[in-house]
């Protein structure tokens, strides 16, 4: 099982590309993305064909910190 994770630092909408390139390289079967600041209405823009999106329940309190592609 490989699992990796990705520091995001300024949220995820800004570096979609590169993760997804990433995650297409590695194939990892659980991605962390952490500091994904992820507001509830960007969700379906970061969807990843073959992963389920989990995201962290802060998500309910405005954004997400950290998100994981399983």
């Amino acid at each position: 099982m490989l699992v990796l994770s990705w520091n995001c630092a300024n949220g995820i909408k800004y570096k979609l590309d590169e993760i997804k390139a990433f995650i297409d390289k590695h194939n990892p079967d659980i991605f962390f993305v952490c500091e994904s600041e992820l507001k509830p209405e960007d969700v379906c823009r970061i969807l990843i064909k073959g992963y389920n999106l989990e995201i962290a329940d802060s998500i309910q309190h405005g954004k997400s910190r950290i998100i994981a592609y399983v």
